[in-house]
């Protein structure tokens, strides 16, 4: 049985609930070093956010809070 009684302090997802979620998949496999909140990775995360939302304008359904409705 399993169960999941602190989100915050498992150690196998330390950043599951964050907002967003950037990591360097070649030095750090696990995801286990979030980089969202480092200035360094601001420019590289808001690239990232960028293409999701170009990407989500392009299929359909709404996204509220990720895409302008228009």
């Amino acid at each position: 049985r399993w169960q999941l009684k602190d989100p915050a302090g498992t150690p196998w997802a330390p950043n599951y609930f964050d907002q967003d979620q950037l990591y360097n998949l070649k030095q750090d496999p696990y995801e286990s070093k979030n980089l969202a909140t480092n200035p360094e990775y601001q420019a590289q995360l808001e690239k990232m956010q960028n293409y999701l939302k170009e990407y989500l304008r392009s299929v359909p359904g709404p996204y509220p809070g990720l895409v302008d409705e228009e």
